[in-house]
């Protein structure tokens, strides 16, 4: 048999997850009972726990799904659920492998959870077969850098909520439907997120936040910080801000040496640089603001944006020049060329800024094109993009600035709101050289512009780079510049045994040099977020590469599986060793809605109500209302022949004799009985008939049979379903089905498998295949063993008498 690929993130027609809204149709909440932050923070870097805890109130098994904010530059490290008291720890493995043995496990029965990589910020979990009315806790481990604002403090951010994103057209996006959240309406119901945070820096005052009321508990060398009112709603950022002593010395160097054989080759850092302060002569600047002003921007980030551009306007001097684009489908300049600045044009510029209105789609990449056009060659280009960020083609983003930045310029990003897509913000101010600023709409806007406007003034120390006796290798590859007493943090990879390490680089008045001496290291247990964040950077520069059209895959899955992180093409898989739940029983899959972000427009953000209407530009996967029943788009579901409504169930107004096209799907009836005329549904079977005759080369023959169970159901009327193929491995394939009405369901032993090719038999696995009535909404599993090449767009099973045809994708 030839393999081939499954895509899992193409939906089915009928999506395999249930948008069950805000509340399940008993009334009871929606799985996910609560979200815990357990952080460590301090010398720069934060270890953060994050716990969901999950409960299955349904008499069937649950699988769920729910997109998981995250740090662009965190270092997924570890993963694991707990379920009724047994902790079941996870493994990192390529991403297909992780998926393929992800739906393996819940064939069998078992528990598995899922984590995979959308964007750098953005992760998808799944969790499957809770078996009914269990409690799991799923608990990511992850490490980040923190943020250096301004006057001497650092910055612990951490996002809670994935926002609506603009897509254009279709196909635009290869992944559209893996980066379209569900939101729930009334925000106010969904899941809430408890916080304690401990900071083991040495302070100035206590911490503060803008964003959340908070309670501090100084204790002894740490300070604890707390939610003021113990739990929040998951619909914006958490950032935590504290004062430390000024930092002395130039350089200073964190080492760890992993005691894991197989790395105990090299040693890891961590350098903190922080610049002398001396005094910087005045730079000609060429300021370039790059405005979003779409629709996700309306309302409250607009306002902050207004407020940071106004600032930024202030802080320029007679030798300057100005010009700002303002761009949603196209760009839309102030003036044709750059101007001077003289007061005059301050005024109208201010003018301009406040006039601004938000609207339409993100074409942003027209924008970046119109402000990276060369200006003159004694300026230093800033180009400060200040964007929400909500694209979903991030890469054709970073390609621009990448391909189109000259020497001696930088691109800064701003990101503004609530729910920033930091997989672009942070990624554009990469490869841009410059630095990534985010503001919440509640947040005080003047730290922002104090750091832009420091960032965009003339930086200290430029053009970095690392040599050494010790030195093997160094990231971002892109460095940062060095401002006034702000540090910036760089992970380098050293050898062991120790040596020099000096950094260079270029100062208004001349070079700029420092040395240290990196004595031997020792392998110990402590430091190891040290070398997750060097791998963590290590991919992110490879993923820069990427977007040029290098090819770094192989490069990328190696530094993942090396260093046990998540990245685009590694995945982190935990799997209970035995079944918990019955591999044949109906199961349930349910989709956790995002809030709509604080401060956002839901209408801006195309969050509507299903209509024939075009679809707006910022893609919700599905919408979600806290009513009883079922919520999100209504499944789907044609039939090829007359197939009538199920006994006792209420016809939608949609049904027609060609199937529901449309509205609300039949309400759940009690069981059902087979369709009149039928056979009553065949006593459970175990174990397998023989298969047909193999051909002579091997392959499946030709299914030819009749629709007495021994061939291609061609009796009339076969009705019609949608599925999705979920495995296809070692001859086994998997097929799950959302069935749209309550029905008995004892499929016969031999079914037809139709590929490009021609019908194929195939056998069915009683053992792990679906059987018994199942109630509308519940999801079957067809699993199958064959032998037919090229992937299969056609089942043909017969159930009970009656035939049907499952169309897959």
């Amino acid at each position: 048999m030839m393999p081939y690929a499954v895509n899992p993130s193409v939906p089915p027609a009928i999506s395999p997850y249930r948008a069950a809204g805000v509340v399940t149709e008993d009334g009871r909440t929606l799985p996910l009972l609560e979200t815990q932050l357990r952080v460590r923070a301090g010398a720069g870097l934060a270890h953060v726990v994050l716990r969901q805890t999950f409960r299955n109130p349904f008499r069937a098994p649950l699988a769920v799904r729910y997109q998981v904010p995250l740090p662009p530059d965190g270092a997924v490290g570890g993963f694991s659920f707990d379920i009724d008291g047994v902790r079941i720890e996870g493994d990192v493995r390529g991403r297909a492998e992780a998926r393929a043995d992800y739906e393996a496990a819940l064939v069998e029965g078992r528990t598995a959870a899922l984590l995979e990589q959308d964007r750098s910020s953005l992760f998808n979990q799944e969790v499957g077969n809770i078996p009914p009315g269990a409690t799991l806790v799923a608990e990511l481990r992850v490490d980040h850098p923190l943020t250096w604002s301004t006057d001497g403090r650092w910055q612990w951010r951490f996002p809670t909520v994935v926002a609506s994103r603009y897509l254009g057209a279709a196909g635009r996006v290869a992944d559209a439907d893996r980066v379209a959240p569900a939101v729930a309406r009334d925000g106010a119901t969904t899941p809430r997120i408890e916080l304690e945070l401990t900071v083991t820096d040495p302070l100035y005052g206590e911490p503060t936040s803008s964003a959340h009321p908070i309670v501090v508990h100084p204790s002894g060398p740490v300070t604890r910080v707390a939610l003021a009112d113990r739990d929040a709603a998951m619909d914006r950022d958490f950032a935590v801000e504290w004062t430390v002593p000024a930092e002395t010395a130039t350089a200073r160097l964190r080492t760890h040496r992993p005691e894991r054989p197989e790395l105990a080759g090299d040693a890891y850092g961590l350098l903190t640089l922080t610049p002398p302060w001396q005094p910087t002569p005045s730079v000609p600047r060429d300021l370039i603001l790059l405005l979003d002003v779409s629709g996700s921007m309306d309302g409250a980030p607009l306002r902050q944006l207004q407020r940071v551009s106004s600032a930024l306007v202030e802080s320029l001097g007679p030798d300057d020049t100005l010009s700002m684009i303002a761009f949603a489908m196209r760009p839309s300049s102030f003036k044709r060329k750059p101007a001077r600045v003289t007061p005059r044009l301050k005024r109208k510029a201010q003018a301009w800024i406040h006039r601004l209105q938000a609207g339409g789609g993100t074409e942003m990449r027209r924008g970046i094109i119109e402000a990276l056009t060369p200006l003159r060659h004694d300026g230093q280009r800033q180009v400060v993009l200040m964007t929400d960020g909500l694209i979903g083609f991030e890469d054709q983003v970073v390609g621009t600035i990448l391909d189109r930045l000259a020497a001696g310029s930088r691109v800064h990003c701003l990101g503004v709101g609530s729910a920033v897509n930091r997989s672009l913000t942070q990624s554009a101010a990469r490869a841009g050289r410059g630095v990534e600023v985010i503001v919440g709409v509640d947040e005080a806007p003047e730290p922002a512009a104090r750091r832009l406007v420091a960032a965009t003034a003339a930086p200290l120390v430029v053009d970095l780079y690392l040599t050494g006796t010790a030195l093997r290798a160094s990231a971002p590859s892109r460095m940062p510049d060095l401002f006034a007493g702000a540090p910036a943090c760089l992970s380098v990879r050293l050898a062991p045994e120790g040596g020099t390490l000096e950094v260079h680089g270029q100062t208004p008045t001349g070079p700029f040099r420092q040395s240290l001496v990196v004595p031997p290291v020792a392998p110990s247990r402590d430091g190891e977020e040290i070398r997750r964040r060097f791998a963590r950077e290590w991919v992110a520069d490879h993923e820069l590469r990427r977007v040029r059209g290098e090819r770094v895959d192989a490069e990328v899955e190696a530094w993942g599986l090396r260093h046990r992180i998540a990245t685009r093409l590694t995945s982190w898989v935990a799997i209970s060793p035995e079944a918990l739940v019955d591999p044949t029983a109906p199961s349930r899959k349910q989709v956790i809605p995002q809030a709509v972000p604080h401060g956002m427009s839901p209408l801006a953000l195309g969050v509507r109500p299903p209509a024939p209407a075009s679809p707006p530009a910022y893609r919700a996967a599905h919408l979600m209302s806290a009513i009883p029943g079922p919520g999100g788009p209504p499944p789907t579901f044609t039939r090829a022949g007359a197939l009538p409504p199920p006994p006792g169930g209420v016809p939608s107004p949609d049904f027609a004799e060609d199937g529901f096209s449309g509205g609300a799907p039949p309400p759940a009836s009690p069981p059902m009985g087979p369709p009149p005329g039928s056979a009553p549904p065949a006593p459970r079977r175990r174990g397998r008939r023989a298969a047909p005759p193999a051909s002579k080369k091997g392959a499946s023959a030709p299914y030819e049979g009749g629709a007495d169970g021994g061939g291609v159901p061609h009796g009339p009327n076969p009705a019609t379903l949608h599925g999705r193929v979920v495995l296809a491995r070692g001859g086994r394939l998997v097929v799950e089905v959302v069935v749209p009405f309550a029905l008995p369901w004892a499929p016969d032993v031999s079914v037809g498998l139709e590929t490009d090719a021609a019908t194929f038999a195939a056998l069915l696995e009683r053992e792990h295949s679906t059987e018994g009535t199942v109630e509308a909404g519940q999801v079957i599993r067809i699993t199958l063993s064959h032998a037919a090449s090229g992937p299969p767009h056609r089942l043909h099973v017969t159930s009970g008498g009656r035939n049907w045809v499952i169309e897959l994708s």
